[in-house]
């Protein structure tokens, strides 16, 4: 089952193709836990790796890095207590990375969703 948002998402989502996005379907979801091994970028690169149905080896262009400062979002959702207060917060970020959209909540979550054009030839 595919969850559709009608958010948009920057131009840099959008692909050479002049349709106009309309929506976003999900297309792959993973679970990231931050007290497992693995880091965060690596969770983001295999999702979008599995949207694409290629192996996470051959993403070589465009890295993550030039998209979002994922230290930054590590450390916002699951970073280290401060003093004796636990981080505790609710969100979601939302970036375009490689054509899709990719959601990270502070659940750990992250969704890679795809655009879902118009289709303009019945016109």
């Amino acid at each position: 089952m595919s969850d559709i948002s009608t958010d948009k998402c920057g131009t840099s989502c959008r692909s050479t193709n002049d349709a106009e996005v309309l929506e976003w379907r999900s297309i792959t979801h993973c679970l990231y836990d931050h007290n497992e091994e693995g880091d965060l970028s690596t969770e983001i690169t295999a999702a979008v790796a599995d949207a694409e149905d290629t192996s996470v080896t051959t993403i070589t262009t465009s890295p993550l890095f030039e998209v979002v400062d994922i230290f930054a979002l590590e450390e916002l959702f699951f970073g280290h207590s401060v003093g004796e207060s636990t981080r505790d917060c609710d969100g979601q970020v939302q970036f375009c990375y490689r054509g899709f959209r990719v959601t990270v909540t502070s659940a750990g979550r992250i969704t890679v969703a795809e655009p879902v054009r118009e289709d303009t030839s019945a016109e």
